[in-house]
């Protein structure tokens, strides 16, 4: 009879500890599950109110200041490169473009005297060395002559003081010419700023 009950009870006990191993492994099972959600859970999920997300943000600069009259997109559309978003009030660059064309034109003014006046200080640079070269010859003349008591000393004083004066005023033109070539650029520097100015208000 023991040995009887010793056989039946063998099978009961190793289905026993069969069915324990394999709750085992289904609880160590749903652990290892639960554990991976979690961990995934929180890869992608905010549990605190001061955290930060990450995302991508796209600043969007206006190229030019103005008042917006006109949205043109809904909030989250999407939108592609070049596409117009907003309208902006046309009034401000009208009247910022009339005045960058009149200041074009005083500019251009400027210009067109300033490449007269540097015509006429070539002029009297021209003239001015011609007076000199005579002046020049006249006093050499008049060098060459006072010692021998050819001429008086008030005619030779008359001949030094004309060769400096023609001296004097060759400088002083060639002066003016410097001038007048620094006004035509300064002029030229003025033209493309309100030319680029033009450009802009275009915008």
């Amino acid at each position: 009879m023991s040995e009887e009950t010793v056989i039946e009870t063998t099978p009961n006990h190793s289905k026993s500890i069969g069915k324990k191993i394999l709750i085992a492994i289904l609880i160590i099972s749903f652990i290892g599950v639960g554990i991976f959600a979690y961990i995934r859970y929180r890869q992608t999920h905010i549990t605190t109110d001061d955290a930060f997300i990450r995302g991508h943000i796209h600043w969007i600069y206006p190229r030019i200041a103005g008042t917006v009259v006109q949205v043109r997109i809904d909030e989250n559309q999407y939108v592609k490169k070049g596409q117009l978003l907003v309208a902006l009030d046309p009034e401000r660059y009208k009247i910022a473009l009339a005045r960058a064309r009149a200041e074009l034109a005083v500019a251009v003014s400027k210009l067109e005297e300033a490449r007269v006046n540097v015509h006429v200080a070539l002029s009297e640079v021209a003239l001015n060395k011609a007076a000199l070269s005579g002046a020049l010859h006249d006093f050499e003349r008049a060098r060459l002559a006072y010692p021998n008591k050819a001429i008086s000393k008030q005619a030779y004083d008359h001949y030094l003081t004309n060769y400096k004066i023609a001296e004097a005023k060759l400088l002083a033109s060639q002066q003016r010419l410097k001038l007048v070539k620094d006004q035509i650029k300064t002029a030229e520097a003025q033209v493309k700023v309100c030319r680029d100015q033009i450009k802009a208000a275009r915008l």
